[in-house]
């Protein structure tokens, strides 16, 4: 449980909470419904809660709740070797991670694909799993908390190396293993 309520009069609250979310943990546990149990973690934990129980989950569920775990995530970057391993998975039903536009959409695309990621501070981290179709998005990207030089980088990928493209956000994320992405370049943001 994660609380911004800092005066000590709020513990009883934030102990309250924790309780009651511990309760509706083993409820949803009992239960079985691994969606609910993993959402009820705090966002940053969720990758962790899917990762202990994936072997519990029918592949359906497996690659639906892993496309929203990553929605939902905040820099996947700082656990890239888990999501990796998640997204690489030997999986039946992975067309379960995205919708059946978005499944179309990558269908449809150039066997060969120029991406952009938009980032702060140095060109390493322009080596992450999170890319756009979009120039534009990267730009937001790269400003969006100002704290050092925005950049963006440009890329190129073959469309067989993408593993998920999401647009349910507007920001045409194409999700794939940095090292497949080939020549790099920092461009204007």
């Amino acid at each position: 449980l994660v609380t911004m309520r800092m005066h000590p009069m709020h513990g009883a609250f934030a102990n309250q909470a924790l309780i009651q979310k511990k309760e509706m943990l083993k409820d949803a546990e009992a239960r079985e419904d691994w969606r609910t149990v993993i959402m009820l973690y705090e966002r940053h934990a969720r990758l962790l809660a899917f990762h202990e129980r994936m072997h519990l989950l029918p592949p359906a569920k497996y690659w639906e709740l892993l496309g929203d775990i990553w929605i939902g995530a905040e820099f996947p970057s700082e656990d890239l070797a888990v999501w990796l391993e998640l997204f690489k998975a030997d999986c039946p039903n992975r067309a379960s991670l995205m919708s059946v536009e978005e499944i179309s959409a990558l269908f449809h695309m150039p066997d060969h694909v120029t991406i952009y990621r938009g980032c702060n501070g140095t060109d390493a981290s322009l080596h992450g799993m999170s890319w756009t179709l979009s120039r534009k998005t990267a730009g937001w990207f790269a400003e969006r908390f100002s704290l050092e030089e925005p950049i963006v980088g440009e890329g190129r990928c073959c469309k067989e190396d993408i593993l998920a493209y999401f647009t349910g956000r507007g920001e045409e994320e194409i999700v794939i293993d940095p090292r497949a992405v080939r020549n790099i370049r920092e461009i204007k943001p």
